[in-house]
């Protein structure tokens, strides 16, 4: 192995060459083996048929997502167009999607379908250009030309090859004489001569060979082969060999959907390590998510706790899964994030399970290491902005149906790529995060990011002039539809909006917007949708100082069943501008709630610029008091902190 450059190896006396891995090949290999398991149908990647009707229908219908090659948006136009019909074109597809050779695209289709003459430099060259139509196509076919045209021999005709890549004006120049002597002591005219090398140069530098365009051509056709006759056994090995990669498993997800396969979210007792074919959870296929595939769990976390369900079966309960859970995952971060994605939502409310986290990892690592720790409570959060942080994109009911969108919206990153700069393009999604500034006015302004319908998130700047007329739209969970013009910088790609209304989408897929209290009736608009509900204080913990047992997590569970509660406690807090002094008060009313044991419900009302929220805080169990009633008044300094509603039944209420 060397980090010298090919020229002084060569000088050197030695060969440099470059290896080049395609996780492809590990997506072929394992789909192989799924399609083996599932079907008994053993495919050997060699003996692969390059007639496949089914192939070469989703090659023409231009939906290539995870296709080897294929996948870029002017590719994909381009090989709709084309519709190949063997190897041997989608090679020539392969070879001209490149600089330089890209402009004869349309003439290679064209000619192919008869739209346009087939036509050849010279009639001497008609058996070199043939197969692709007249067309310059592979390097081997300016080397070919050479010895043709000229009088070449294969190695000088590699020489001028390399000397055209190189572009070097006194080597071309050199050449070019050289090519026009040789053309003119075969017969061919000078004038002739000069058009023809003209032809050619821009090819050699920039040019597949065949061999190579060809070795591409059959890893693109056999990832197409997989696609169009096993697609779930495909897509699950694509998502696996995209682990990790936020930017690729988005697109994949809505590719599934897309195609109707649908992918189900982790789960603690039919996920596996990585994504697999669930066939359990409904009548066709589904692909489950990996449990190593959630960010921050990992396969070395997960694996040992996997094998044990699989011995001696699913975990019962929580208290269960903390006994057998091992001392691989039984780590904060893991258990945070299982329960965040809802992979443990089998045992309970996700808010409840997350606001225990700490409580489930300490008996986890108590029995694991015979020690017992402390416990402490963390607040509830978004389901929606978890599983896009953990997973990559939100599992959810899909609201996104690109048979909803807007007439001649982008649907997926993909294809704004292709818009250039300032052009105008219309976005329709999901408000997935919201940041409010000012300007160097003073003028306040947003920048946003919206979930479009493949699962990746556009960057939106909203100016002044445009957000003063849009600003009660620009709310985490909203569906919209804004235009305005493209924003390249260096790398980065972002949307500027001018205009922007509500997303107009059937109601019963429609995401309901966060729980509010009607400023003039003072009623509770109800919604049950709790992974809508705005989080307003960021997450709280609470200290180690309440020590906590198995028996705590046997209560928790029993608490699930437990409805009949006989009070509801709703405290008042008022959402300030200084998060921390917040974060702190929140953290001293839910410590002084947990000193007071019983049986009491807690709802908070988060209150500010005249709008309120109603938020769940389902693991807290309090016991009302008058001691409980001053003590919060003394934390808040407000006699209106505390009220309590009676209720008969909390399931009626």
């Amino acid at each position: 192995m060397t980090q010298y450059a090919m020229e002084p190896v060569a000088k050197l006396g030695l060969l440099k060459m470059d290896f080049l891995g395609l996780i492809n090949y590990s997506i072929l290999s394992k789909a192989a083996k799924l399609v083996l398991e599932r079907h008994g149908v053993n495919i050997l990647l060699p003996e692969i048929p390059f007639d496949d009707p089914t192939t070469y229908d989703l090659l023409a219908s231009g939906e290539t997502t995870a296709i080897f090659q294929l996948e870029s948006p002017g590719m994909r136009r381009y090989i709709k167009d084309l519709k190949p019909g063997s190897l041997a074109e989608l090679a020539a597809m392969v070879a001209l999607y490149r600089p330089g050779p890209m402009e004869h695209i349309a003439t290679y289709i064209d000619s192919k379908y008869g739209k346009v003459p087939i036509k050849y430099p010279h009639p001497a060259l008609e058996e070199i250009l043939k197969e692709t139509y007249g067309v310059i196509v592979y390097q081997d076919q300016v080397l070919h030309i050479l010895r043709k045209f000229a009088g070449y021999s294969l190695g000088q005709a590699d020489i001028v090859r390399k000397a055209m890549g190189k572009k070097i004006s006194s080597l071309m120049q050199q050449e070019r004489e050289n090519f026009t002597e040789g053309a003119i002591k075969l017969g061919y005219d000078e004038k002739i001569a000069g058009s023809v090398f003209d032809l050619i140069e821009p090819f050699a530098g920039y040019a597949f060979n065949k061999a190579h365009s060809v070795s591409y051509a059959v890893v693109a056709y056999w990832t197409a082969y997989f696609k169009a006759n096993y697609p779930i056994e495909f897509l699950t090995c694509v998502l696996n060999a995209y682990e990790g990669n936020a930017e690729k498993i988005g697109p994949a997800v809505a590719e599934c959907t897309r195609l109707d396969i649908p992918v189900l979210p982790p789960h603690i007792n039919h996920s596996d390590v990585d994504f697999s074919i669930d066939s359990s959870a409904s009548e066709k296929p589904s692909i489950r998510f990996g449990l190593a595939s959630i960010k921050n769990v990992g396969a070395l976390a997960i694996e040992s706790l996997v094998q044990d369900r699989k011995k001696n079966g699913p975990f019962k309960s929580l208290a269960d899964f903390s006994r057998r859970g091992g001392t691989d995952a039984a780590n904060r971060r893991v258990i945070e994030s299982l329960s965040k994605v809802g992979a443990l939502d089998v045992f309970g409310q996700r808010g409840q399970l997350v606001a225990s986290v700490d409580s489930i990892t300490q008996l986890m690592q108590r029995e694991a290491q015979l020690k017992e720790s402390g416990q402490s409570t963390m607040f509830d959060r978004e389901k929606i902005g978890w599983e896009r942080e953990l997973l990559g994109g939100s599992l959810g009911p899909r609201i996104l149906d690109p048979r909803y969108a807007p007439e001649g919206a982008v649907l997926s990153k993909d294809l704004l790529e292709a818009f250039s700069d300032g052009e105008r393009v219309i976005i329709a999604g999901e408000v997935a995060s919201v940041r409010i500034t000012a300007d160097r006015q003073g003028r306040r302004i947003c920048f946003a990011g919206v979930e479009i319908f493949d699962g990746s998130t556009i960057d939106i700047a909203i100016w002044s002039r445009a957000y003063e007329k849009t600003s009660h739209l620009w709310i985490e969970g909203s569906l919209l539809q804004l235009t305005g013009p493209v924003r390249r910088r260096d790398e980065e790609i972002s949307v500027h909006c001018d205009q922007a209304s509500e997303l107009d989408v059937p109601e019963n897929i429609a995401l309901k917007p966060p729980l509010q209290i009607d400023s003039e009736s003072n009623s509770i608009l109800q919604q049950t949708d709790t992974q809508n509900q705005k989080t307003i204080i960021q997450e709280s913990n609470l200290d180690s100082s309440t020590h906590v047992t198995e028996d705590t997590i046997n209560h928790f569970e029993s608490n699930q069943a437990d409805n009949d509660h006989s009070r509801m406690l709703l405290v008042n807090l008022t959402e300030t501008d200084k998060p921390e002094e917040d974060q702190f008060l929140l953290k001293a009313i839910l410590q002084t709630l947990l000193e007071y044991p019983g049986n009491d419900r807690v709802d908070l009302m988060i209150h500010k610029d005249g709008t309120q929220w109603r938020l769940e805080m389902p693991i807290i169990r309090t016991g009302f008091c008058e001691e409980l009633s001053e003590r919060l008044i003394e934390l808040t300094g407000s006699s209106d902190t505390i009220s309590v509603e009676e209720e008969a039944n909390t399931s009626a209420a």
